[in-house]
């Protein structure tokens, strides 16, 4: 369960502890109860938007317990009872509580453990996890979610056997929900570690119009070789899983037969919703004339559905955690599946999916007042219509954020902050065994029925092989239209550079791995795509393995943007020492050097933005 650079942004040295004190006494009938509760479906609030205070457990009363074991299991659980029978039940402390402690570093026992659970919500349709490290007799238990992680105080399992065997009763009688699998995707009995015959259920749904859907949806997961399960690597943060599906009785009569994919992720509560961006760019671009012929670019959804942590029944709600953490919710999104930028068959197809996004983003600019923020290979998707012509697809609009033309500096991170360094929204094919970027293919794939994903790390404000170069500079910098743009640009170099398409000795299309792009700081990916703008030998060895199918775009289209981009350079070294001489002002409260700089780096941007244009890009895609 290997973690590549920072776990868990700094959080493996700021853990939340549960102490259950020395002699936490708990009868055999708390076990019972446990039991009892973990087979209760997961109650569901009606209303999401206030979230539930949880009540605290009531006082059950002893009685003895009941086990589905042979004689050799009842005959160790009579023996738990006796034990627990000599110990004074001491009520003050039966209920343990959740603190936390100073900042701490890790053993190597339990890096260790860290690492195994960050595997293990790695993989699967999950929303939290938990293990826990025995050494020598002393036990400590673990959870970790999408929040981040709490760990108990360790105690000695001969000293307080009844905490022993609470835990193992809890493992023994816990259910697939209880470990950690989101409550809403349902396996039959008996079903195996496989998704085959799973089903995903929607109990209560918010329609592409917004309206409520009243009944219950329910969707068919088809997991396979040919379609993988997408899951993004890493513990904490936004946890993205993307499973295909096809919908069932009453989804199918709302939606067709079309194959449709559920993206589900842990946003944090003060973003922007991505599934109202989706609906207030397809309500604009509808009532515009000339826009709405730019619908069939914008990402399909169908519908959506936003649960609480209580309402999930995540076992964070229930704790009486003191350390403050990032609130999230569960989003689950129902859309058209599409077919990432692998699949495309020719140069004439890829030109054409990229001039469809490209204007389908400009349009949403302009029309919606809605800034992407996260152009980058994964969202870049299409589709092959009737005719058999290839349509771009822009997805992925949760870092979206209403235009602010005015904005220069961005006071602080707050809810748009895109600090998920990595973990991965949707897979990176990296070598010719692993599969592509984006959503589910329709055909193809992984020979797993679970994708392997490679880390690309994501920043402040979108994925960090595809970042304007100013942006990864200064978090101060607020997004621009023309930030987009430059992101526009490395996308068409990475794909021109590392697309190896279907031939001879190579079955299957992928992307080669970058890893001066994908690897590393947010500096070190700076500087090194900064190296490729600037040096010519950098930039003429980065398209050395180009395919001659592929190099046209080079000659047409690369170059082009390649000398206007690097006008930018200059400013961009401005604008940066700029924005450092501004905060230094503020510190030291010199509101005149302060209002001095700020008109200064107005004038900067202004200059800037004249350079990168949409203008500029339309002339050199001869659009």
């Amino acid at each position: 369960m290997g973690i590549h650079g920072k776990l868990w942004r700094g959080e493996e040295d700021r853990a939340n502890v549960f102490r259950p004190g020395r002699s936490n006494n708990v009868t055999m009938a708390k076990i019972k109860k446990l039991r009892e509760d973990w087979a209760k479906p997961t109650p569901q609030s009606k209303n999401t938007s206030k979230a539930a205070t949880p009540e605290p457990p009531k006082p059950t009363t002893p009685s003895k317990i009941t086990t589905r074991a042979g004689s050799k299991r009842k005959a160790a659980a009579e023996a738990a009872i006796r034990i627990t029978k000599k110990i004074k039940i001491d009520k003050t402390r039966a209920a343990s509580t959740l603190r936390t402690r100073p900042l701490v570093k890790f053993t190597g026992p339990e890096m260790q453990t860290a690492k195994y659970i960050n595997e293990l919500l790695s993989h699967g349709i999950r929303a939290y996890a938990f293990g826990f490290l025995l050494q020598e007799t002393r036990m400590s238990l673990w959870y970790v979610d999408r929040m981040g992680m709490a760990t108990s105080q360790s105690f000695d399992i001969f000293l307080n056997p009844e905490l022993f065997v609470l835990v193992v009763a809890a493992l023994h009688f816990a259910d697939r929900d209880k470990l950690g699998t989101i409550p809403l995707v349902k396996y039959p009995d008996g079903a195996s570690r496989s998704h085959d015959k799973a089903v995903l259920e929607l109990p209560r749904a918010i329609g592409s119009d917004g309206t409520p859907i009243d009944e219950q949806l329910s969707f068919r997961l088809r997991v396979s070789a040919a379609s993988p399960l997408i899951v993004a690597y890493g513990a904490v943060g936004r946890g993205t899983t993307v499973i295909p599906i096809t919908p069932n009785a009453r989804a199918r009569e709302l939606f067709g037969k079309d194959k449709l994919i559920a993206k589900l992720c842990w946003p944090s509560t003060n973003r922007r919703s991505e599934t109202e961006m989706i609906r207030t760019i397809r309500t604009k671009l509808w009532k515009n004339r000339k826009a709405k012929a730019y619908l069939k670019n914008i990402v399909d959804l169908k519908c959506s559905l936003d649960m609480s942590t209580v309402e999930i029944g995540l076992p964070r709600a229930f704790m009486d955690l003191t350390e403050p953490y990032e609130p999230r919710l569960l989003r689950i999104l129902i859309m058209k599946e599409y077919l990432s930028l692998r699949y495309i068959q020719s140069l004439d197809d890829f030109k054409v999916v990229f001039v469809n996004i490209f204007n389908a983003h400009h349009w949403v600019f302009e029309v919606a007042g809605i800034l992407h923020r996260d152009p980058s290979l994964n969202n870049f998707m299409f589709y092959y219509d009737r005719n058999g012509k290839a349509v771009g697809v822009l997805t992925d609009w949760d870092a979206a954020s209403p235009r602010q033309d005015t904005l220069i500096v961005r006071e602080g991170i707050e809810d748009e902050c895109h600090d998920e360094a990595m973990e991965v929204p949707s897979s990176v094919s990296t070598t010719k065994d692993k599969t592509t970027t984006g959503l589910p293919p329709s055909s193809g794939g992984s020979k797993t029925e679970e994708t392997e994903t490679q880390q690309r790390p994501r920043y402040r404000t979108g994925t960090g092989a595809f970042m304007a170069l100013d942006l990864m500079a200064s978090k101060r910098i607020a997004p621009r239209y023309r930030h987009d743009l430059e992101s526009f640009f490395y996308v068409l170099c990475y794909f021109c550079a590392q697309f190896r398409p279907v031939g001879p000795g190579n079955p299957k299309a992928y992307f080669d791995y970058l890893h001066d792009w994908e690897n590393g700081s947010i500096s070190q990916v700076q500087s090194k795509r900064q190296e490729f703008l600037v040096e010519s030998v950098t930039f003429r060895n980065f398209f050395k393995d180009t395919h001659p199918a592929y190099r046209p775009l080079l000659e047409q289209w690369i170059n082009p943007l390649h000398r206007q981009l690097m006008e930018l350079q200059v400013y961009t070294a401005r604008l940066v020492n700029r924005f450092g001489r501004l905060t230094f002002a503020q510190d030291d409260h010199n509101d005149k050097e302060a209002r001095r700089l700020l008109k200064e780096l107005q004038s900067i941007s202004d200059e800037v933005d004249s350079i990168v244009t949409y203008e500029v890009f339309r002339d050199v895609l001869l659009i």
